[in-house]
C-alpha cells in the first residue's frame, strides 16, 4: 500500500484503505477499484490524497493507531459540539455524552496498537482546521498517556480535555479567531484566554473532572 495524491489518481486504481465521508460514514471501502464517479466524490470532499494497493507496493502495509472510521466520527462529533456551542448548546449534554463514548474508543484502539506509531498524514484537508487540530491533539495526548502508564478513567479525562481544549474559541471574536495577519497586542491577549473561557465553561456547567 502506498499514499497517491489526488492529482495522481485514476480510474483502475485499487484502494488501499476505507475512506469516509464528512459525516463519519463509510465512503468506499479497501479493495474498491475506483471510477471517475468515485473519483469525483473523493475530489469533493477535498481529500489531498489516497492509499492504494499496486504491484510497487505489494507486501507494504500503512497503519495507523487509530482507525480512519474512529477519527472521522469523532472529528465530526467534535464539529458538532462547536457549533452547538455557538448556537447556545442546546443540545450540549447529548454530544458531551457522545464525546465521552468516542474517547473510550479512541482509548481502546490505541490500547490495541501500542505497537504502531501515531500517523500522522491526514488524508483529508478540512476546512476547519481548529476541529482536526482537536482530535489529532487528542489522539496524540492519549497515546502519550498509555505509554506514561495512565490509568483508563485518567486517559479518559485527559481526552475529553484534549477534544476540547479549543473551545473556548467560540467566546472570541470570530474576526480575531480567523484574522489571517498578525493579531495586535490586545487581540493576542484575548486569544490566550480561549483555554480559560472553554475550561470556565465546561466546569461550571458540566460534571467532569477538575484535575
Amino acid at each position: 500500500m502506498r499514499y497517491v495524491p489526488i492529482s495522481c489518481v485514476r480510474q483502475g486504481l485499487i484502494l488501499g484503505e476505507d475512506l469516509y465521508n464528512d459525516i463519519g460514514e463509510l465512503l468506499l471501502a479497501q479493495g474498491s477499484v475506483l471510477t471517475s464517479k468515485n473519483i469525483q466524490s473523493i475530489t469533493r470532499l477535498k481529500y489531498t490524497g489516497i492509499y492504494i494497493d499496486d504491484e510497487i507496493s505489494k507486501g507494504i502495509t500503512v497503519e495507523s493507531i487509530v482507525s480512519e472510521r474512529v477519527r472521522a466520527k469523532t472529528l465530526k462529533q467534535i464539529k458538532d459540539i462547536f457549533i452547538d456551542y455557538e448556537q447556545g448548546g442546546q443540545n450540549l449534554n447529548n454530544n458531551l455524552d457522545a464525546i465521552k463514548l468516542l474517547i473510550e474508543n479512541i482509548v481502546d484502539e490505541i490500547y490495541s496498537n501500542q505497537d504502531l506509531l501515531v500517523n500522522l498524514v491526514d488524508l483529508q484537508a478540512y476546512d476547519d482546521y481548529t476541529y482536526n487540530h482537536c482530535v489529532s491533539v487528542a489522539i496524540l495526548s492519549i497515546a502519550l498517556g498509555v505509554a506514561l502508564a495512565m490509568s483508563k478513567q485518567e486517559l479518559y479525562d485527559l481526552g475529553f480535555a484534549a477534544l476540547l481544549h479549543d473551545i473556548g474559541k467560540v467566546f472570541i471574536d470570530k474576526n480575531i479567531v480567523n484574522k489571517p495577519s498578525t493579531l495586535t497586542a490586545d487581540e493576542f491577549e484575548q486569544m490566550k484566554n480561549h483555554s480559560l473561557f472553554g475550561f470556565e465553561h465546561i466546569r461550571n456547567d458540566y460534571l467532569v473532572s477538575n484535575e
